[in-house]
């Protein structure tokens, strides 16, 4: 019941966009069309568990990119969906930036990787040493 009224919300907000279209599949098999006033990119987005639009509204792009990857949704473009959220960026914005609690851990995450030299040591480590075994 929450994911549905999150969903609804979700659709309320793409109803909003103003550039590009988008053709959305809910789990339930329901198909809805938005499109904006003015041409742009265009892209199906396939919504396979409500999951996905929760994680989006709390989590914003990170639990995007996160349910892509486990397969929560899919998109027959990728870039032009992600087109369509940097071109409506106003309508979708609470969607990139997702809930108050996701943007406190990220600013608290930044903050504890501070560019000291031991922590750019360690940065460094955690984004770029693949390891013997890649």
């Amino acid at each position: 019941m929450f994911e549905r009224a999150i969903a609804d919300k979700f659709l309320k907000s793409l109803e909003k966009i103003e550039k590009g279209s988008v053709a959305l599949t809910l789990p339930n098999g329901q198909h809805h069309h938005f499109e904006g006033s003015n041409a742009g990119a265009h892209a199906n987005f396939r919504v396979h568990d409500l999951r996905a639009i929760s994680n989006l509204a709390t989590k914003g792009n990170v639990g995007f990119a996160e349910d892509y990857r486990d397969g929560l949704w899919e998109t027959d473009n990728l870039e032009n969906l992600l087109a369509i959220g940097i071109d409506n960026k106003q309508a979708l914005e609470s969607y990139v930036l997702g809930g108050p609690l996701s943007r406190i851990k990220e600013i608290i995450s930044y903050m504890m990787r501070r560019n000291s030299l031991s922590g750019s040591k360690k940065n460094i480590s955690e984004h770029y040493d693949l390891g013997n075994d890649f």
